[in-house]
């Protein structure tokens, strides 16, 4: 009956599989156990013991999981692993302890000692996130009691007394190793905790005394770079103008028959100008969308209204260049794009003109001469850190036919140089 009903509620593709299966005998002449183990060894997926070995010591105890669910897992990521009797229990106890999440429960186990089982860790596991749930969910009630306070100081207006002397008590409770306000220290179960900072036990990082607090940066506007001028594309290098600079690099180009002053900045990897420049200058040219995301030294994203391309005359060159129009923007400035289109360069302040070069190469012609240089200021003596030692004599080695010649050349430039002497 079961083997019956089983074919009948079969579609076309699964009775031509079972169909298959079974030949040369019919489905209809099997019984349904054999049906039912054809099925199973034709759909079971064959799994490597070595494969499944390393799916178990990869494995990882989820944050939300249980003691008791991770030891399940574990037990059914070892099925196929092929281990022996006798260290099938090692395997799992290892595997439980050293895959388990961080914390202080992870620590506990480790102090386990190797002669323990599998079911000696799961029950020490299980009782010790016991305890820790325990503690989280019945925090130890704390009393704040008023403080009274008498301060010069004027409070702060729509701040009422009442606000500041709870506030000051909150404050008081925070627990002075965590950090934390629902516990007090005393009870807090990171007080045997080292700080990853100082090193010294009692205390998180995120409370450490001797950590640095880091100093605000000031910025003059929203948007305002005529302090910090030198944007760029993000993830670029970049330079800061500082404040004391009172005399920036100006370039004067031709745009539209007009003469505009500039400033050369080489930290922008793009010319820009403001709102305000384009409005009053060229009101005429459209923007169209910017292709690039300019960002201020300190990561903060610039407002960019858009591009505008402007044919600029630098030197009788004209050349089209693309311009960012930025909000709140500050002076125009021109930057590696520019300097990149125009083939500008900056000459170095050490100059020497040819007739100084000369002049230099004449007087000083032992430095400039071909050749190595001599040192001429004394004698120099060569002296072994171990006097004791007498040295030996070591014939030359022969020579391969091949390169003969070219030792000889060498050995000649060399005596022509006055490294080697000729005796």
């Amino acid at each position: 009956k079961k083997r019956a009903i089983l074919l009948n509620s079969m579609d076309e593709d699964a009775y031509k599989l079972i169909y298959n299966l079974s030949l040369p005998k019919l489905p209809e002449k099997i019984s349904y156990k054999s049906l039912v183990e054809l099925f199973n060894k034709h759909f079971k997926v064959a799994e490597l013991p070595f494969v499944a070995r390393a799916k178990f010591f990869s494995a990882m105890k989820d944050v939300k999981e249980s003691s008791n669910e991770w030891a399940v897992r574990v037990r059914s990521l070892s099925l196929n692993c092929d281990f022996k009797e006798d260290i099938i229990d090692m395997m799992l106890r290892d595997r439980f302890i050293v895959g388990f999440d961080k914390g202080p429960v992870q620590a506990r186990l480790f102090k386990e000692k190797t002669t323990c089982t599998f079911a000696d860790v799961i029950e020490v596991a299980v009782a010790e996130m016991a305890a820790e749930t325990s503690d989280r969910r019945d925090p130890p009630a704390v009393k704040l009691e008023p403080i009274h306070h008498v301060t010069s100081r004027r409070p702060k207006h729509g701040t009422s007394a009442a606000a500041q002397v709870s506030a000051s008590a909150s404050a008081k409770c925070a627990c002075a190793c965590c950090g934390r306000k629902n516990h007090a220290t005393s009870n807090c179960r990171f007080r045997n905790y080292c700080c990853h900072l100082c090193k010294e036990k009692g205390h998180l990082a995120p409370v450490c005394p001797k950590k640095k607090k880091k100093k605000p940066i000031k910025m003059e506007g929203r948007h305002d770079y005529r302090n910090v001028q030198n944007f760029i594309e993000t993830d670029e290098i970049f330079s800061i103008e500082e404040k004391f600079v009172k005399h920036p690099f100006l370039v004067n180009v031709k745009i539209d028959s007009n003469v505009y002053s500039f400033q050369l900045d080489s930290g922008a990897s793009v010319s820009a100008i403001s709102e305000i420049f384009w409005k009053q200058n060229f009101p005429k040219y459209k923007l169209f969308p910017a292709n690039k995301s300019l960002n201020v030294y300190n990561g903060d994203e610039m407002l960019t209204l858009g591009m505008c391309k402007l044919k600029i005359e630098y030197n009788k060159v004209v050349k089209d260049l693309d311009i960012f129009v930025i909000k709140n923007g500050g002076p125009p400035i021109l930057g590696r794009d520019f300097m990149h289109l125009f083939n500008f360069s900056i000459n170095q302040v050490n100059f020497a003109s040819e007739r100084d070069t000369d002049f230099l190469i004449k007087k000083f012609d032992s430095v400039f001469s071909p050749g190595l240089g001599k040192f001429n200021r004394g004698l120099i003596s060569l002296k072994l850190k171990d006097s004791s030692v007498t040295p030996k004599f070591i014939k030359a080695r022969p020579l391969p036919f091949g390169i003969r010649e070219k030792v000889e050349i060498e050995i000649n430039n060399l005596i022509n140089l006055n490294v080697l002497l000729n005796q």
